[in-house]
């Protein structure tokens, strides 16, 4: 559990006790609340993808490879994977948008950085 605010830490003592691990984040109320919605974008677009995924499979009578091949993918993950999922995506997505597209944009301000 997250919790920000001026009581988190107060709040994580009170848990505590009974057990409960708190990570008291700095910032206002909210920020906790922020990270997990941000999280939450990830996981739930992540099984999505994967559901998405596996009915393709099934309808193409594959559906054993994909979950072998995205549990080794998953098992496989690192920073390294992470910065290529972003860069090729972001890439290969400039195919589709166009020289014009959100996407070039959001590319141009990564390699800034």
């Amino acid at each position: 559990m997250t919790a920000s605010g001026p009581a988190a830490a107060e709040l994580a003592a009170v848990l505590g006790g009974f057990g409960a691990s708190v990570e008291v984040l700095d910032g206002p109320v909210g920020a906790a609340a922020t990270r997990k919605l941000l999280r939450s974008v990830f996981c739930k677009g992540m099984a999505a993808a994967v559901v998405e995924a596996m009915e393709a499979a099934k309808a193409a009578g594959l559906e054993e490879w994909p979950r072998g091949n995205i549990r080794d993918e998953l098992i496989r993950g690192n920073a390294a994977t992470l910065d290529r999922l972003i860069d090729g995506s972001l890439k290969h997505g400039l195919k589709v948008q166009g020289p014009r597209g959100h996407l070039q944009q959001r590319l141009h301000r990564r390699r800034r950085v």
